[in-house]
């Protein structure tokens, strides 16, 4: 109950201060901030985890049957297969002011998604800890004993504008492509991104 709850409000949304309040109206107990986060976390990594299996298992085997079916185009010597693509970002809010970034590559004949990732420029946990320590709630030796534990769950991976998330997201996702075995060429917002066939070579959208 307690995961399935953290979960329906991610998915509508919202976070624990909602569900704080409901709990209230209907007068029943409510887990800790602590406890939503936990749970939260676990549920963004096993979502992750499974969508990124899906691209590897059922994604990009059906690109690469496509392209050899309909387009007579076939993987390298190498298992490499150069594809056409359309990329793009986004943000969770607008006016490019946003915390939240995420970008995709997708093929262009299927529709499928070859891969994408997200960029956040800010972790609640640490935010709270932080809120914390200037408080002196708690002593600099917790802090930085929390601070280690915390470093493989932290959600900050970004530093930088909003603006610049994009071009972050297009160099992260190109320069990994080969880790899947297909390497794309295609068209982003903003100008052209190309990648060629050399492995771990990077080149980002030429506004």
């Amino acid at each position: 109950m307690t995961m399935s709850a953290v979960y329906g409000y991610m998915v509508e949304g919202m976070g624990y201060t909602s569900l704080l309040r409901m709990c209230a109206a209907l007068n029943i107990n409510c887990m800790n901030s602590n406890t939503f986060i936990k749970y939260k976390n676990e549920v963004v990594s096993v979502t992750c985890e499974k969508t990124r299996a899906h691209l590897r298992e059922e994604s990009v085997p059906a690109i690469v049957k496509y392209y050899g079916e309909e387009l007579d185009r076939h993987p390298d010597d190498e298992g490499i297969l150069d594809i056409d693509v359309t990329f793009d970002g986004s943000w969770h809010t607008r006016g490019h002011t946003s915390t939240l970034g995420c970008a995709a590559v997708i093929d262009a004949h299927t529709g499928l998604v070859v891969d994408y990732d997200t960029l956040s420029k800010k972790c609640t946990m640490c935010t709270r800890m932080n809120t914390n320590l200037k408080k002196k709630k708690i002593q600099q030796e917790q802090y930085e004993e929390w601070k280690q534990k915390h470093l493989d769950q932290c959600m900050l991976n970004f530093e930088g504008s909003s603006g610049a998330m994009e071009e972050r997201l297009a160099v992260q996702l190109w320069g990994r492509s080969t880790d899947i075995k297909v390497v794309s060429s295609g068209w982003c917002e903003g100008g052209r991104l190309a990648l060629g066939t050399e492995r771990g070579r990077q080149e980002t959208c030429a506004r």
